[in-house]
């Protein structure tokens, strides 16, 4: 049985494992949650595949739509 504090851990640092932002040891820790959680690897690969469409649009996609889409970011963070 997984603990809800672990669950949390995983849910709360998933995007920087993806993005291999965390030391070994927190890795490691999440490596090992997700290969016995069913629910955390099933977000994780939700995630996974979420970023992957992203990644793969932004290449097809044409330079005008790009920058179109970086000033919207730059409006979006100047808001905050």
């Amino acid at each position: 049985m997984n603990s809800i504090k672990e669950c949390d851990f995983v849910l709360k640092n998933i995007s920087s494992y993806i993005d291999k932002d965390l030391d070994k040891t927190c890795c490691e820790k999440i490596k090992k949650h997700l290969e016995k959680c069913k629910d955390c690897n099933r977000e994780y690969n939700d995630i996974k595949k979420i970023l992957d469409l992203c990644k793969n649009s932004f290449v097809k996609m044409e330079k005008k739509d790009k920058e179109k889409m970086y000033k919207n970011i730059d409006k979006l963070l100047k808001k905050e």
